[in-house]
């Protein structure tokens, strides 16, 4: 069947743990992957979303995942033992080959997949963002400010900060430090005459050129390292979305946010989740079928591209209040604590599961 919308198709894949661990250290917060995906659809068709990481430490994310179309990948992360459990040995670097073989496998296998988006931070993955490059297809880069490698973003086609996705200010990206070079053995003296030499170098360049040294900071930021844009891809070259026409909002109905506020409150009835898609089915079928977003417009009289905006506009009138702390946008009633009421709300920990063996216990074995 043709794809009449002619989307180009999208691959996602998620660097679980590197996404996780950024986002709590830098914003205190568990990831939220339905933004990740809201973002990630813009660019095309999604037709393939993987997360990687050792499922068994985090059994709890992985219905937020499923829930958002991302099929969890397990890696093991740890030697495990049938009668000891996990042994606490590590195996290095396993979610990143995996990954990096999933993902050359989809260039070769999927070639209908145009796009690439690598939700990551971790500067090893330059040489797929590059193998990616180099058979034509596109490459985007989600990472969080402070966390992810200026090095990385500047390989890809596209650089997107996490931090834009749910509303919060961008830190600067970590600039890669090259790491020192060891000497060889044998020649310590050479090195230590090297490092010696260098200073005096140094020290002469700061002698001879006193007026850089007085040169604001500003004014010589040009000569440093190019750190990359939110969104390197000039506005007017993004993929164009879908054109919608805006259709007669209809007039003489209930307030349509009210009849949002109903569809909360039916979703409670019966057990469901107060998520975006949830509540979107439940207004149709409140309507006869008859919904549709686009009909109605924001503020500014702007017909609504998503249902999403329709839920914002909804709480900027207060009828309801949008949650995004957790894993999964959740809707709640003003008024109402969604700390208390979310079911994606709590911490993401690991699992204690079985207890970890160290090496030394089991040489005793």
């Amino acid at each position: 069947m043709p794809n009449d919308t002619q989307r180009p198709d999208v691959a996602v894949f998620i660097d679980f743990e590197n996404v996780y661990v950024s986002v709590r250290d830098k914003l205190d917060a568990n990831p939220n992957f339905e933004m990740i995906m809201d973002r990630c659809e813009d660019f095309g068709r999604v037709v393939i979303a993987r997360a990687y990481a050792d499922w068994y430490r985090y059994p709890r994310v992985t219905s937020a995942l499923y829930a958002n179309g991302i099929e969890p990948m397990y890696v093991p992360t740890y030697y495990y033992d049938r009668e000891l459990g996990r042994t606490g040995r590590a195996i290095k670097n396993s979610v990143d080959m995996n990954l990096c073989i999933d993902a050359m496998k989809t260039l070769f296998t999927n070639t209908n997949i145009a796009k690439f988006v690598l939700a990551t931070g971790d500067r090893d993955f330059i040489p797929l963002v590059n193998s990616i490059r180099q058979q034509g297809k596109e490459v985007i880069i989600i990472g969080i400010g402070g966390a992810a490698s200026a090095h990385l973003a500047q390989s890809a086609d596209e650089f997107i900060f996490y931090e834009s996705l749910v509303g919060k200010k961008p830190l600067d990206l970590a600039q890669d430090l090259p790491k020192a070079k060891m000497p060889e053995k044998g020649r310590e003296n050479d090195f230590s005459e090297q490092q010696e030499d260098g200073e005096r170098s140094r020290g002469r360049d700061r002698e001879r050129a006193p007026e850089r040294e007085r040169t604001p900071e500003r004014e010589r930021a040009p000569e440093r390292e190019r750190t990359p844009e939110r969104e390197r891809t000039p506005e007017r070259e993004r993929a164009p979305e879908r054109e919608r026409t805006p259709e007669p909002e209809p007039q003489g109905q209930p307030d349509i946010y009210d009849t949002l506020v109903n569809a909360i409150n039916l979703a409670r009835e019966r057990g469901y989740v107060c998520s975006f898609g949830s509540l979107k089915l439940l207004m149709k079928e409140l309507m006869g079928g008859e919904f549709k977003e686009g009909r109605y417009k924001d503020a500014s009289g702007r017909p609504f591209a998503k249902f999403k905006d329709f839920v914002i506009e909804a709480e900027r009138r207060g009828k309801v209040q949008v949650f995004t702390r957790g894993t999964v946008n959740e809707v709640f009633l003003p008024g109402e604590d969604p700390f208390k009421l979310s079911q994606f709300a709590q911490e993401i920990t690991e699992e204690p599961g079985a207890p970890v063996i160290q090496e030394n216990e089991l040489e005793a074995h």
